[in-house]
């Protein structure tokens, strides 16, 4: 390089260097009205945001309030339990400890990525739950790793347990998460909002403002690795309040017990005051299942079960009530004057009704009987031609009377009103003619008639009461009126029901079970039970016979209804067994073991269950019903 080339590069970086001291120098300004921006100007901002980094609002889930029995034993209460969960602006720190989470926690590969997902759409101010129902195992694992996972939250949050587990679960219902379709509907109230737990069927739903609290609000402030330092703003917890039912947990257990295995419903009620003493319907689910969330599977199982464990039989569901139908037959008649006493029909084995021959369930007939043998003995042919002598109007008109075909007024969601079929009812509903054959089936509770469990027993009790039938409740007057609902009166049938017609058929249900009839299986020493059997045909008889030689097990439907005493019942109750043969075999037993605990209770005095339960003199309350 020559020397005039060395001189010139010297001057041309000489040259530059003002330039480059002037950018330093803009540079440092700018740097210094930054930082004079960050502390000078936004000196609040910037204090408030490091402050609320500090600060974590916590939400604790308020109790629900007990559900207890009639002598205040618990059939739902809640259990300490620990939810893990993180708000939604950590969860930029979560996301980069799913790992470490995955196998402290136990979660299949790919679970909590696919919890965040599904819960991004919520409310930011609500937490993302990462797991319910905590164990100590898991607790531990967060403690140790706090320098990991500061913005895990370790938050108290109570559990709904149902001590007896599947007993009682149609009554009781279950509890879980409001959904956004509820909360939108406002069929919880203006109070609602998103995550708060909410009662799903039975009880819990109808009652649930009663049995929900008010949640907790906690604000803590917290140091770099999430751990509670300070307590800033605690608003005190509000438990629901508890809720006495009438049911008698000891008459529950014991018709759970009978039905076994069996599908199907019972009810007991005192028809005096309505009260529920028994609700069962069977197969049946256990709401603890939904007290953490319940997985998908489970779910679908439930709902794509065939057998429908999610449906109340016993208020829900309508089934032909077979030869039970047969007591009010008798009612029409004898209020009606086409029936009396003393008049006789000669049973063969059969009956010949307009051109068709109507068979009776004895092949070689009953031989001459009159109405107290026709209901012992439940013969066809007696209410066969009785049906037609008193027509569908007249039958329908009577049955009506008694409360059948209508909803009781339960205070349960989802009640059927039943069917009983009239020239009207078939005009409206299939736009066609109502054939005289058609009465001959109704007679003996087959064709379209059909009825719930719940109405029966409520018609049973209010027949030998004289015919004064109450609303079935499964609250008490005292605690519905805290809840703000009332149920309609008590009624009669009009005209009212003859004190003859009364006393003949309860003379002939007390000989089924205590003479030579069907339902000698439900006698109670010492109570005088009055019942009648029912075997319900639930398809035709040439369905049978191809079943029979498929080799297909199949059998009718069974019930059996009755009431105690046979002078001013105590207690009455219908029992419903899908497929359970003959109603003297499967359901005169449950039944059975119901109305013994109840004249086992009443005649000592104390509840039967004194394990961990107050010793409480037994009392039927007396209720006028609202």
């Amino acid at each position: 390089m020559q020397l005039r080339d060395f001189y010139k590069d010297k001057e041309t970086t000489q040259a530059r260097i003002p330039i480059l001291q002037v950018l330093i120098v803009l540079g440092f300004l700018l740097l210094l009205a930054g930082l004079w921006r960050v502390q000078i100007l936004r000196h609040n901002y910037f204090s408030a945001l490091a402050e609320q980094n500090q600060i974590r609002s916590i939400r604790w889930v308020a109790p629900r309030g007990k559900i207890l029995d009639r002598y205040g034993r618990p059939l739902a209460n809640s259990r300490r339990s620990y939810t893990l969960s993180v708000t939604r602006k950590d969860l930029s720190e979560l996301e980069s400890s799913l790992d470490l989470l995955t196998e402290g926690l136990q979660f299949e590969p790919g679970f909590l990525k696919s919890q965040i997902e599904k819960q991004r759409r919520r409310p930011r101010y609500l937490p993302l739950v990462l797991k319910e129902d905590a164990g100590i195992g898991d607790i531990s694992f967060i403690e140790a790793h706090r320098q990991e996972l500061p913005a895990i939250q370790v938050v108290p949050h109570p559990i709904r347990n149902y001590p007896e587990d599947e007993v009682a679960a149609h009554l009781l219902g279950y509890v879980t998460e409001i959904s956004e379709n509820q909360l939108e509907s406002g069929i919880f109230g203006d109070t609602a909002k998103p995550g708060d737990i909410v009662g799903q069927k039975g009880v819990e739903r109808v009652y649930d403002h009663i049995l929900r609290g008010v949640d907790v609000k906690k604000t803590v402030r917290v140091d770099s690795r999430g751990r509670e330092i300070e307590t800033i703003e605690m608003v005190p917890p509000h438990a629901g309040d508890n809720l006495r039912l009438t049911i008698d947990i000891d008459i529950q257990r014991a018709a759970e017990k009978a039905f076994g295995d069996k599908a199907g419903a019972a009810v007991a009620v005192d028809p005096k005051s309505g009260e529920v003493l028994c609700l069962l319907s069977r197969p049946a689910f256990d709401p603890n299942s939904f007290a953490t969330r319940i997985s998908r599977q489970k779910w679908d199982q439930l709902l794509l079960d065939p057998q429908k464990p999610m449906q109340n039989r016993a208020i829900q569901s309508r089934f032909p009530p077979g030869s039970v139908f047969k007591i009010f037959l008798a009612v029409a008649g004898l209020q009606e004057g086409v029936l009396t006493p003393t008049h006789t029909e000669y049973c063969t084995g059969g009956t010949r009704i307009y051109g068709r021959r109507f068979a009776c369930w004895k092949k070689e007939g009953h031989g001459e009987v009159n109405l107290h043998r026709a209901i012992v003995s439940s013969c066809n042919v007696f209410f066969y031609r009785l049906g037609r002598k008193l027509g569908i109007d007249k039958i329908a008109v009577h049955a009506k009377a008694m409360g059948l075909g209508y909803k009781t007024g339960i205070d349960l969601l989802g009640e059927d009103p039943g069917i009983i079929p009239s020239p009207e009812w078939k005009r409206r509903i299939y736009n066609a003619n109502w054939y005289p054959g058609e009465t001959i089936s109704v007679a003996i509770g087959q064709g379209a008639v059909s009825l719930t469990p719940i109405q029966l027993a409520r018609a049973l009790g209010g027949l030998g009461l004289g015919g004064v039938y109450s609303v079935p409740h499964v609250v008490p007057s005292e605690e519905r009126n805290r809840a703000g609902k009332r149920l309609p009166a008590a009624f009669k049938p009009d005209p009212p029901l003859e004190p003859r017609t009364v006393r003949l058929v309860s003379q002939g249900l007390w000989g089924v079970v205590n003479e030579y009839g069907t339902g000698r299986r439900a006698a109670v020493k010492g109570f005088d039970v009055c019942g009648k059997t029912g075997t319900a045909q639930v398809i035709s008889r040439e369905g049978r016979v191809r079943l029979k030689s498929e080799g297909e097990p199949f059998q009718d439907n069974a019930w059996f209804v009755g009431f105690a005493p046979r002078d001013l019942p105590e207690i009455a109750a219908a029992v419903f067994v899908e497929e359970g043969g003959s109603g003297g075999a499967s359901a005169a037993p449950v039944l059975q073991a119901m109305f013994q605990v109840y004249f086992d209770k009443h005649k000592k005095k104390q509840p039967q269950d004194g394990a961990g339960s107050e010793q409480i003199t037994f009392s039927l309350p007396s209720e006028s019903v609202n």
